[in-house]
């Protein structure tokens, strides 16, 4: 799938994955799935990325409000699952000092 995207590259758009039909992102979610299946993956949805990068995000010292940006969310209230973290590696910095 990726190889047929690397051949023409849209100018009249910013995204990676253009639709098509219109300027909104292509849905990968089959594609993702094919994928998972031909590499033998079980037990992995598409949200777990998300929440993969949430975590990241959270360990690298991201606020709340950026992962709630960053993740498209709506709501801090939908961050605020990855708090802990951060709160973690804010507790960590001030014992170090």
């Amino acid at each position: 799938m990726l190889r047929g995207y690397s051949n023409v590259r849209r100018t009249d758009t910013s995204l990676l994955f253009p639709s098509k039909q219109s300027n909104k992102p292509k849905d990968l979610r089959k594609e993702f799935q094919i994928a998972l299946d031909q590499a033998g993956v079980k037990n992995f949805k598409w949200n777990d990325l998300r929440h993969c990068k949430a975590i990241q995000l959270a360990k690298a010292g991201s606020t709340l409000l950026q992962i709630a940006e960053v993740l498209g969310y709506t709501s801090l209230m939908m961050a605020k699952r990855y708090e802990h973290l951060s709160k973690e590696r804010v507790s960590n910095v001030v014992h170090r000092y």
